[in-house]
């Protein structure tokens, strides 16, 4: 095959930053996928609903053409009462981050149970639930499996609230999700399609939180998205950092992904005879699960080598300086 054309896709978790480098992101972001989901934990988060205008449309102005589906940052603090005015302005999901679990976290939640008032009106509305599933202080590669019986007494105590526990990384978080009822799902990335815990260890620019894990996560993770489950569907996670701060003591965790998503995730697709797959995973299961029209238009990507930048606005991409057989017709 030399060429495929799909329904434009959605990039259903995506970190776009803020301030001047906001714009490079968007643009990067916008030239594959006509909507996002985007993570409201910058500095200061996005918590009220002048935030969340103000993030809007700083994401519109520097990307006309790519639509923003707005999160609000959950937090302790967070009343009730006012989900309905956050969701009533347009915001699509509250983001809960574990406190301390990941970047900018460090005012996130220490037990779930405080937020019982926020899921109660959350599940009334139909707003989306969406989760960083790990817990701090657990040893690193089992963060997530720790995570898993609190995901397990969420939808016990909120059977019909919709979940998505964010970038499954490993079998147990598949194992998890497929043992729950269609309400609870996951996003899958493409550095956990294709890493490992030793591709981390060996170039900081691959750490990321979760952190990828053994070849078997991986496979379960393979497993999953090859049969077109559609408890699962791509969210990429994409999180830019600068160089300076990815190759340094304490790298910063995130994986900028942005540039090679589509690309990457065709010759993903084609290498496992799977190129039907492709177009559900990134285009509308996501937007089945969030009660979105498929997007109006398309996308087309060739078979033409490309090779990755090793540098994009001050950041160093996943996959810097490698050769992928496809690329975006552009």
């Amino acid at each position: 095959m030399e060429e495929i054309t799909i329904i434009k896709p959605d990039d259903l978790h995506i970190h776009l930053r803020d301030g001047v480098d906001l714009i490079n992101y968007a643009i990067e972001s916008s030239k594959q996928f006509k909507r996002g989901i985007v993570m409201p934990n910058i500095v200061p988060p996005i918590t009220t609903v002048t935030d969340v205008e103000k993030y809007r449309s700083a994401i519109k102005t520097a990307a006309p053409d790519f639509e923003p589906l707005m999160t609000f940052k959950m937090l302790p603090s967070t009343d009730p009462d006012y989900i309905k005015d956050l969701m009533a302005c347009g915001v699509i999901a509250g983001k809960f981050y574990p406190a301390g679990a990941t970047t900018n976290s460090e005012d996130g939640i220490r037990d779930w149970k405080v937020m019982i008032p926020v899921l109660t009106v959350m599940e009334e509305l139909g707003m989306v639930l969406s989760i960083h599933g790990e817990l701090p202080g657990s040893f690193i590669m089992d963060r997530e499996r720790d995570f898993l019986p609190i995901l397990i007494e969420m939808n016990e105590m909120f059977p019909k609230l919709k979940i998505v526990l964010e970038h499954v990384s490993s079998k147990d978080g598949i194992e998890c999700i497929k043992s729950l009822p269609k309400n609870v799902v996951g996003t899958i990335t493409l550095h956990h399609l294709l890493s490992t815990i030793e591709d981390a260890i060996n170039d900081s620019n691959n750490k990321c939180m979760p952190i990828p894990k053994f070849p078997e996560d991986r496979d379960a993770i393979i497993t999953a998205v090859l049969s077109g489950d559609s408890n699962f569907f791509f969210g990429s996670d994409s999180a830019p950092h600068k160089i300076e701060s990815k190759n340094c003591f304490k790298a910063k965790a995130g994986v900028f992904t942005a540039p090679v998503l589509l690309p990457k995730l065709a010759e993903f697709f084609e290498n496992n005879g799977a190129l039907d797959k492709f177009e559900g995973f990134v285009s509308k299961i996501g937007a089945d699960f969030y009660g979105l029209p498929y997007n109006n238009s398309k996308i087309k990507i060739i078979k033409k080598t490309m090779i990755v930048p090793e540098e994009i606005a001050g950041v160093r991409p996943y996959l810097a300086g490698e050769t992928i057989s496809w690329s975006l017709d552009l």
